[in-house]
């Protein structure tokens, strides 16, 4: 990768290569410091093999950023909308970020890099959060504290998003009324799931607990500094 001298000083790449793709990075200064402490190295998604940006597929999200894993499973590339960049690439939140994140109890994903690829826009790369070693987890939940919880894996099978849309109006009116009759089995499927999800207890030893909510609370107390809110836990269980 093409690197100027004072960046290469610096520790931070001017540019990436992605999936075959040379990219130009965003405030390298920040997310280069993440690189070096965890050990990832400048090239980690090099490789032509390693990213398929043609495979770029929804998140899940309801924001509906495009994303794809690498082939090795370690890392997701995530499309930045003009909101989220405006949030993420402050100098003074990135400083803070970097620093918690660095020190190796937060629980924060590992953002690792921010770039622009030349044909599809800006993207972050973060580190999956999950051990990439497990085949099959028992349980993966996506949790948030709120109704808006949900089930990504239960008993080892993945469960597919179904969202009620504003042209469902019958199964507004159905979940609105109680009446599952003319629900899909896969809504209410995942409707079940995101109540299983809130409601579903988590059993940790009592240094455990204590280890997770001082983590969560540093966590959240960076981003009420910062008046951000978007805060979700992913929590993997493998039997």
């Amino acid at each position: 990768a093409e690197v100027s001298s004072a960046a290469a000083a610096a520790g931070m790449r001017a540019k990436l290569w992605v999936g075959g793709h040379e990219c130009e990075t965003v405030k390298d200064e920040h997310f280069s410091v993440l690189r070096r402490v965890f050990g990832i190295p400048d090239d980690f998604l090099a490789a032509a093999s390693s990213l398929d940006f043609n495979a770029l597929g929804g998140g899940g999200g309801k924001g509906g950023d495009m994303m794809a894993r690498t082939t090795d499973g370690r890392f997701f590339v995530k499309e930045l909308n003009g909101g989220d960049a405006t949030s993420l690439l402050r100098d003074d939140f990135l400083a803070e970020y970097v620093g918690i994140v660095s020190k190796g109890t937060s629980l924060l994903c590992k953002v690792c890099a921010v770039f622009k690829h030349p044909q599809h826009g800006q993207f972050l790369a973060m580190a999956n959060c999950l051990p990439t070693h497990v085949q099959r987890w028992s349980g993966v939940y996506d949790l948030k504290g709120s109704a808006d919880d949900k089930v990504m894996i239960e008993d080892g099978e993945r469960t597919p998003e179904v969202h009620k849309r504003c042209w469902n109006l019958s199964w507004m009116l159905c979940e609105a009324t109680g009446c599952n009759k003319g629900i899909p089995l896969g809504r209410r499927r995942y409707v079940m799931g995101k109540t299983n999800a809130y409601q579903m207890p988590i059993y940790v030893t009592a240094e455990q607990k204590k280890e997770i909510l001082t983590a969560v609370k540093a966590d959240v107390a960076l981003f009420e500094r910062f008046g951000y809110m978007d805060y979700s836990m992913i929590v993997g269980i493998h039997r």
